[in-house]
């Protein structure tokens, strides 16, 4: 499963290639997870029909944000695959992996929020 490279204070440390194979698999997942919105906005974009140019900027402004999402989950696995083509020589592509993963889960949880709203009760 995962390798065990020592201990903290009594609690086990993962190895950062296992950290980076994980990120790397989520952050794929997630960016497909994030595609599905994606057509979820464009969809309802294109469909929206005779509207004011508010409403249609309004869905603009959300598939801005779902696509900004799934640049960052790119990111995030460009960034672990190269930490692993590299052979983590490259210290900062694993915090860069880290990090743009964690920003990615936020964006989709704020995207999801945002577009459930919006194609429920239209807002």
């Amino acid at each position: 499963m995962f390798s065990l490279v020592g201990s903290l204070a009594g609690f086990a440390v993962v190895a950062h290639k296992d950290v980076v194979l994980a990120v790397l698999a989520s952050a794929a997942g997630l960016g497909g997870l994030t595609l599905v919105f994606l057509g979820l906005v464009v969809s309802t974009f294109q469909s929206l029909g005779v509207v004011t140019p508010e409403v249609k900027s309004r869905y603009r402004r959300l598939g801005l944000l779902v696509t900004g999402d799934f640049m960052i989950g790119l990111l995030s696995v460009g960034a672990a695959t190269w930490w692993l083509i590299d052979l983590g020589t490259l210290g900062g592509l694993y915090t860069l992996a880290v990090v743009a993963f964690l920003v990615q889960v936020v964006g989709l949880a704020a995207a999801t929020a945002l577009v459930v709203w919006r194609l429920m009760w239209g807002v």
